[in-house]
């Protein structure tokens, strides 16, 4: 039996209200990025400042309310377009639990952070394709280029998102004969509200920055152990890189001890943002000084520099932040456990308990099966993907399970690449991921049943 559109209007409401006051907040109202928002810095997209505007320090407990409500909605549009492709009731069920359930994905929604936005637009866009593929509209191909525009525009990252889905959109374009006035309409609603966040931007800054030349900064620490021999170093970076290496020397030397997989990911992930901005700073920012350049042009330099001349190491790194966005938690379990039998000295571990940020819900019991479920969707998502190659199977989703794969593993790998891995990047597509799971498991059983009839 279908569930009935009543359910969806009362049932699925209540079941999130229930969420809202009993779950666990893993964040305070105030985080460390949230000042930055609020005063709308230059490293900042203009969106979320813009909504900030709309409330003082009396007001802010509202945002809480506001972007739990809209967060939550976003999960329930993505259950109704579950429900508009006949998705089984209990699997819909289970999907919007399953999202509730996830306590630190909701908790960005209760912490003045960009966050519960870009989460939602990329929910509500993925819903909007799901029923759009069953029945092409106009207003289908207007609101998912528009969520494409916000996801761009709110987070920098999101351009990857944006550009995946552009490709999909292009693909299905030519695949399935759409009318070109929906492709127009796709990408006029795409652009404008990029132009939208361009024009505020620019009434506040005179020049676009970002946060990249931090992370810049911060792989070079970590590349710069492999520097063996300084002669092609510019000669203006030549003494700043050797103190680097020493210093990322001392961290290689305490992590290659670590047998721990999980724990050795997380540790390299969280000393990468040590380097980012705690070690030898005053060094770098006074020889930027000397230099008569920016910190920003110093940290961008040496870091591509450093990357250009170390690829492999740098694709290793990225690698293991891959790993470690599928491996949430492995410092929280695991550090403690370690350091009581470990007798050497721990490089910055004054600095190293700041990197991950304050999480209030330390259990570790709750964090351990987390990050069991985690490693479990990793393999699952891959095999599932492998099996559809293996088995050549072709039926009307298989292109939505490849672009929904693509999507998923685009971003993380991006988010690899260009930062470091914490679980605040993975969330964004959780709920991708268990659509991604559940369809495509859904289709393989269709086929093993049609096989043994």
């Amino acid at each position: 039996m279908r569930i009935e559109k009543f359910t969806f209007l009362f049932i699925f409401p209540i079941i999130s209200c229930s969420f809202y006051f009993f779950s666990p907040e893993f964040f305070n109202l105030f985080e460390h990025d949230s000042k930055s928002y609020i005063e709308f810095t230059s490293e900042r997209t203009a969106l979320y400042p813009i909504f900030l505007n709309f409330f003082d320090d009396s007001s802010y407990h509202q945002i809480k309310i506001i972007q739990y409500s809209i967060l939550s909605l976003s999960i329930f549009f993505l259950s109704y377009s579950l429900w508009y492709r006949k998705i089984s009731n209990i699997l819909i069920l289970i999907f919007f639990i399953t999202c509730h359930l996830n306590f630190y994905y909701f908790s960005f929604s209760k912490t003045i952070l960009t966050e519960s936005f870009f989460f939602s637009f990329i929910n509500f866009l993925i819903g909007f394709l799901l029923i759009n593929l069953e029945v092409p509209k106009k207003i289908n191909f207007f609101f998912m280029g528009s969520l494409c525009g916000l996801i761009a525009a709110v987070k920098p990252i999101g351009v990857v998102v944006l550009f995946i889905f552009v490709i999909y959109t292009l693909y299905l374009f030519v695949k399935k004969n759409h009318r070109k006035f929906h492709l127009f309409i796709f990408f006029v609603s795409l652009i404008l509200p990029i132009l939208l966040e361009n024009h505020f931007y620019y009434k506040s800054h005179d020049v676009r920055n970002s946060v990249l030349h931090t992370t810049f900064i911060g792989k070079a620490f970590t590349i710069s152990k492999e520097t063996t021999d300084l002669n092609p170093v510019p000669e203006k970076y030549r003494s700043m890189i050797e103190k680097m290496k020493n210093e990322s020397t001392k961290v290689e030397t305490f992590l290659k001890d670590i047998p721990n997989l999980w724990l050795y990911s997380d540790l390299k992930s969280d000393y990468e943002v040590v380097f980012q901005s705690q070690v030898l700073k005053k060094d770098l920012v006074d020889l930027s000084s000397e230099l008569g350049i920016s910190t920003k042009t110093t940290f961008t330099e040496i870091g591509i520099f450093l990357i250009r001349s170390y690829p492999l190491e740098y694709l290793k790194v990225s690698l293991w932040h891959y790993f470690n966005l599928w491996s949430p938690g492995g410092k929280k379990i695991f550090f403690s456990d370690y350091l009581s039998s470990y007798k050497g000295e721990v490089p910055f571990q004054k600095e190293l308990i700041k990197a991950s940020g304050e999480i209030k819900y330390t259990n570790t019991f709750f964090l351990l099966i987390s990050l069991i479920l985690f490693n479990l969707t990793f393999f699952i998502h891959v095999s599932i993907l492998i099996l559809f190659i293996l088995k050549n199977l072709k039926y009307r989703n298989s292109d939505l399970i490849v672009f929904l794969f693509l999507l998923i593993n685009c971003y993380l790998m991006s988010v690899s690449f260009i930062n470091v891995s914490t679980p605040r990047y993975f969330m964004p597509i959780f709920p991708t991921l268990l659509i991604f799971i559940f369809l495509g498991c859904v289709n393989l059983k269709k086929k093993m049943i049609n096989f043994f009839h």
